[in-house]
């Protein structure tokens, strides 16, 4: 069965800050160009 208080809130949070967290240290690395962004554009 469901338990009695889930938490829902403070799992939301926590989830919230890691992917905040992931989001942070990726856009870091492509700024720094550890990790360039592949060229989506088509070639004109």
């Amino acid at each position: 069965g469901a338990p009695e208080n889930p938490q829902l809130k403070k799992k939301f949070i926590t989830t919230t800050w890691v992917s905040a967290i992931v989001w942070v240290f990726i856009m870091g690395l492509i700024f720094i160009g550890w990790m360039p962004l592949p060229n989506l554009a088509p070639p004109v």
